[in-house]
């Protein structure tokens, strides 16, 4: 790649020996941060993406990446306090279960809020870091049949309100996950 012009990409069909059935995208840019070339492998049709949109999709991977940081980080993966491979691949299972459920909550927040205009954008990492306390009094609402669960949602979402703010909600639009039209889902 050395003799390649680095404000170039090369965008090519691929083949792997054993593979011929499956050809592949091969989608080469260079990255002036990292200093080094990028290699992207896909399988989406050329057609319907474009080389911009399969390069600012891979950027959007890194989305994926903040996920499992945010499990590891705010689950308690450090240790789990058993021997039992039944026990942790359970324990493995809800944490992204109640990443789901934050995240959604969390977007249901903003669609709220947004529609009254008392904030932009929430910030799913804050979101996660924060309120546990009253994610827990809603989970524990739903295990008593439901007594007080509206009281323990519109807590958890005032409280991510007032602290899980995104400090640069502009930028999305121009280098985050909505710059390909992404937006945040579900609702009130």
């Amino acid at each position: 790649m050395s003799g390649f012009p680095k404000d170039q990409c090369l965008d090519l069909d691929v083949e792997w020996p054993g593979f011929k059935a499956w050809p592949f995208r091969l989608v080469v840019r260079w990255n002036d941060k990292k200093q080094k070339w990028v290699f992207v492998v896909t399988n989406l049709n050329r057609v319907e993406f474009t080389l911009s949109d399969v390069l600012q999709a891979y950027r959007l991977r890194w989305q994926i990446e903040l996920i499992f940081k945010e499990i590891k980080s705010y689950s308690g993966w450090h240790r789990f306090n058993t021997k039992s491979a039944t026990l942790v691949f359970s324990l493995i299972l809800m944490s992204f279960v109640v990443v789901t459920l934050k995240r959604y909550l969390a977007h249901a927040a903003q669609a709220n809020l947004c529609e009254s205009g008392s904030i932009e954008e929430i910030s799913t990492h804050k979101v996660m870091k924060s309120g546990t306390h009253l994610f827990g009094n809603v989970i524990s609402s739903l295990m008593n049949a439901g007594k007080s669960l509206v009281s323990c949602i519109k807590k958890l979402l005032d409280f991510w309100g007032n602290n899980a703010k995104r400090e640069h909600p502009a930028r999305d639009g121009c280098s985050g996950r909505t710059r390909l039209g992404l937006c945040a889902v579900g609702g009130a």
